[in-house]
């Protein structure tokens, strides 16, 4: 398992796999914060409210974001998501 913090601690994560599939849980405080990854990347939102780029995710709703392609994720309030890597 692993432990990442961005933006001071505004926003955290755990990484770990599961059957040889990455996956990460994790929160973010209000804010703007800027990644560029390296796998393509699905994100579902699990509480509040995420926008990635110009794409809100509620509860239940997610957004693929590709490989190499940076990318803004923020939110206006406490939020958490899942994401899996491929």
């Amino acid at each position: 398992m692993e432990h990442n913090t961005y933006g001071d601690g505004k926003f955290q994560h755990l990484k770990f796999s599961d059957a040889g599939q990455e996956i990460s849980v994790g929160v973010i405080e209000p804010g703007e914060f800027h990644f560029t990854p390296d796998q393509e990347e699905t994100v579902t939102c699990l509480t509040g409210e995420i926008t990635v780029n110009d794409t809100t995710i509620n509860p239940g709703e997610k957004v693929i974001i590709p490989k190499n392609e940076p990318f803004t994720i923020s939110a206006a309030t406490p939020s958490s998501y899942m994401c899996f890597y491929r």
